[in-house]
């Protein structure tokens, strides 16, 4: 009797072990990195890129400089987000393309969130 608890024993030790090993291995990955938030790069090679504009009863009001910053949100070709990508006034007055790499994507969605600086703002 004796012998078969120590077999029990050791067996469920190794289980446990075992089970702990394969949690640790998926819980920590060193390669990862957050995409919220990051800066509009300057020279990047990317399949998609848009241009921001902004209007206001129809006109175009980019170049006044009435848009604080804009956050784009980049979703993949499965609907899942990708990124998030801040572009401040500067580059907005610029009116330059706004290059977006998504890997492995043939098309994506992107929705642009934009508010007028304090000093434009009517209600």
């Amino acid at each position: 009797m004796k012998k078969g608890k120590i077999f029990t024993n050791c067996f469920f030790t190794i289980w446990t072990l075992s089970v702990i090993l394969s949690f640790v291995s998926c819980s920590a990955d060193g390669d990862s990195y957050s995409v919220e938030d990051s800066q509009v790069p300057l020279n990047v090679e990317a399949p998609f890129s848009v241009i921001l504009k902004a209007y206001s009863e129809n006109q175009d009001i980019t170049s006044r400089g009435d848009v604080k910053s804009t956050t784009l949100y980049v979703f993949d070709e499965n609907d899942d987000f990708y990124k998030q990508i801040t572009v401040d006034r500067d580059y907005l007055l610029q009116v330059k393309p706004v290059e977006i790499s998504c890997p492995g994507s043939k098309k994506i969605t992107v929705v642009a969130w934009a508010g007028l600086s304090n000093d434009s703002e009517e209600i």
